[in-house]
């Protein structure tokens, strides 16, 4: 737990570097100010949380769920990537919510529900592998996404390179979320990973399904038809996408492993496993 302050006390720090340094920070408004310095240490953090677990991934060949977790796993479970969030966390909740009113609510509830499966999956001494890759499947957006409000703040929104940060955004998003993550979702819920894994799984790919749902509802009023449509009417049908998304995220890979006797799908090629 030592690294927590560290933590902190780094993303303030880059925080309060950005404060004079920050590229056309100087020209905003004291509020956009602090959002654009905000989104810049939250591209740190999210980029930082890739790069090793992208290192530890490809190092090790990809991904195992029966493994025992190696020593750099856990380093990077416990104190890269758990303790760094929760000191961003700290710093995310004190400095920008407390003392200057700017908290996002959603990305809070974000963070809290990774550092929870990120305990989880620490204290499971096979899941380090399979807690790599789960960072790399749902935290890929998160740059692009930072970048997207950096450029928005600073006025670029409609220049080529907000055009390809949007497009690597939607097309992440949409196909990575709902479909890719789906094995991992059904890999974790067919081990022997404890039960809290499989839980945090099953929510944090849930509302990887709901955030690409809208995203691609944004998509198809962007550049199609605005008038509702199909999309629009699934989503007014609460209850019963609810049950679709549960039986998807639940019901499909249960049928899949006890009905068929299906084991782990894995995609490889020549001695990497890709999930």
């Amino acid at each position: 737990m030592i690294f927590i302050p560290v933590a902190f006390t780094f993303y303030l720090a880059i925080y309060l570097l950005l404060s004079g340094i920050a590229p056309g920070s100087k020209n905003l408004i004291i509020q956009k100010r602090r959002k654009l310095n905000s989104f810049f240490v939250a591209l740190t953090h999210s980029s930082l949380s890739l790069f090793l677990s992208f290192f530890s991934y490809v190092s090790l060949s990809g991904v195992s769920y029966t493994r025992e977790t190696t020593e750099f796993e856990g380093l990077v479970i416990n104190v890269i990537f758990t303790q760094n969030t929760l000191g961003y966390l700290l710093y995310d909740l004190i400095i920008i919510g407390f003392l200057f009113g700017e908290l996002d609510q959603k990305m809070m509830l974000h963070h809290i529900c990774g550092i929870i499966g990120g305990y989880a999956l620490y204290f499971d001494q096979n899941a380090g592998s399979a807690a790599i890759l789960a960072i790399l499947l749902t935290e890929n957006t998160s740059p692009f996404y930072q970048m997207k409000h950096v450029l928005k703040i600073l006025g670029k929104s409609e220049t080529k390179l907000a055009k390809v940060n949007d497009i690597i955004f939607i097309f992440l998003f949409i196909v990575i979320r709902p479909w890719i993550t789906w094995f991992l979702a059904y890999n974790i819920l067919a081990s022997e990973l404890n039960f809290i894994v499989k839980i945090n799984t099953i929510l944090v790919y849930s509302v990887g399904v709901l955030w690409s749902y809208a995203i691609i509802c944004m998509v198809k009023n962007k550049f199609w038809s605005k008038e509702k449509g199909i999309l629009e009417s699934i989503g007014e049908y609460k209850f019963f996408s609810g049950c679709v998304l549960a039986f998807i995220s639940i019901g499909l890979p249960y049928i899949i492993r006890e009905y068929y006797q299906v084991g782990f799908l894995h995609f490889r090629f020549r001695g990497f496993t890709f999930i």
